[in-house]
């Protein structure tokens, strides 16, 4: 499940293109009540429940493997690529921009109010 109510709308979102229906599958656990209840909250509906005899624990189990093996080969692939370094220099850079930005924009307020005083 998605920790983001907006990333499960658009991974959803993804399963029906060009006017064509499409169902979406999510697995959860009682870890993940409060992510479903954000979800239901922000699309303003709430989610269709399976019943159990749809969806059988052995079929979810052998699915966990799989998930999990390819989670950590991507976190490594993200790791020796740099990818963590890369999003804090993102991060950092995008702070200074918006930092250099405010500043700027008080600067240009307090000229602006400079030349306003009364005479």
């Amino acid at each position: 499940m998605p920790r983001m109510p907006d990333d499960f709308i658009h991974r959803s979102g993804r399963t029906a293109r060009a006017g064509r229906k499409g169902k979406c599958l999510s697995l959860v656990t009682q870890h993940d009540v409060e992510l479903v209840h954000s979800v239901e909250a922000h699309v303003g509906r709430s989610l269709v429940v399976l019943p159990a005899h749809v969806v059988k624990e052995a079929d979810v189990l052998n699915l966990l493997n799989p998930v999990a093996k390819a989670q950590r080969m991507a976190k490594q692939r993200l790791s020796e690529v740099g990818f963590d370094e890369k999003v804090a220099a993102l991060k950092a850079r995008s702070k200074k921009r918006r930092d250099d930005l405010a500043e700027e924009a008080e600067s240009s307020n307090g000229a602006t109010k400079a030349t306003k005083t009364p005479e």
